[in-house]
């Protein structure tokens, strides 16, 4: 287990705050990072990452988990805070993997991004669980070139999830989202009764503005082998300034002693 706090790198040569943790036994993993390329800064970074297990009687809890928050990263060519975890004991992202990213390229800067990313498995005298799940807010990001936030996660069933959103400056003209979240996760729960597994992933995205003659776009996508994929795709023109507006997907089954119910689900809400 590792944890760091940073009051500010700045240099003219690119420089990273980086948040490493590694059980070799179990191949988990977890990785933080916030980074600049070139000439730029970091300001208010904290850190975490852990991997491992705690086993018990009756209980147990193994994986891997990532947390960051930073204030601001600034550069004049490329900037990115990300945030990983990977539980992979037999090879096959066991109990999953799990990512999330907020990054631009060309003169832009990130500020305020708080991040999350956790894979593995619960197992109590309830109910056993096992997964992974990314998670992040960032109050904005702002680039003369474009920027984007994705978070998605998987695990060994194939069900896999992922929520991003692209936006482009140009010519002199930034592009910016402001208030955005995003988040994704995947995996099954059960107790002695009832079993669930699947995929679900959501964002919510306060502003977008865009360049003139530029574009964005916000995608959610959640899929599992027990019904079809849910995608929902949206794509806005030139100069936009969205509405806050909300993206979820999700897809898989529940299965209770009775009941099956299986299936996927896309939906937009706008807010006002």
């Amino acid at each position: 287990m590792v944890f760091q706090s940073t009051d500010g790198i700045q240099s003219n040569n690119g420089g990273k705050a980086q948040s490493n943790s590694n059980n070799i036994v179990d191949s988990q993993t977890a990785m933080t990072e916030a980074r600049y390329a070139t000439n730029g800064a970091i300001t208010g970074t904290m850190q975490g990452a852990a991997a491992g297990g705690i086993y018990l009687t009756d209980d147990s809890i193994s994986g891997a988990v990532a947390i960051q928050h930073t204030d601001k990263i600034v550069d004049e060519h490329f900037g990115i805070a990300q945030s990983s975890a990977t539980d992979n004991k037999d090879g096959k992202n066991d109990e999953g993997t799990a990512s999330t990213k907020a990054l631009f390229w060309g003169e832009g800067n990130i500020s305020g991004t708080t991040q999350g990313a956790i894979a593995g498995a619960v197992t109590t005298d309830d109910f056993s669980a096992e997964g992974a799940a990314a998670i992040q807010h960032t109050n904005e990001i702002a680039s003369l070139g474009g920027g984007r936030i994705v978070s998605s996660s998987n695990n060994e069933n194939d069900n896999t999830a992922a929520a991003s959103t692209t936006f482009y400056g140009a010519n002199g003209y930034y592009g910016n989202l402001k208030d955005a979240t995003s988040g994704a996760v995947a995996g099954w729960i059960s107790n002695d009764t009832d079993y669930a597994e699947g995929a679900a992933a959501g964002q919510y995205v306060d502003s977008i503005q865009l360049a003139p003659g530029k574009s964005a776009t916000m995608r959610v996508f959640a899929d599992s082998p027990y019904g079809p994929p849910s995608v929902k795709v949206n794509n806005y023109g030139s100069g936009l300034n969205t509405p806050g507006f909300f993206e979820i997907g999700a897809g898989g089954y529940y299965v209770t002693p009775t009941t099956i119910d299986q299936g996927a689900l896309t939906r937009r809400i706008t807010v006002p």
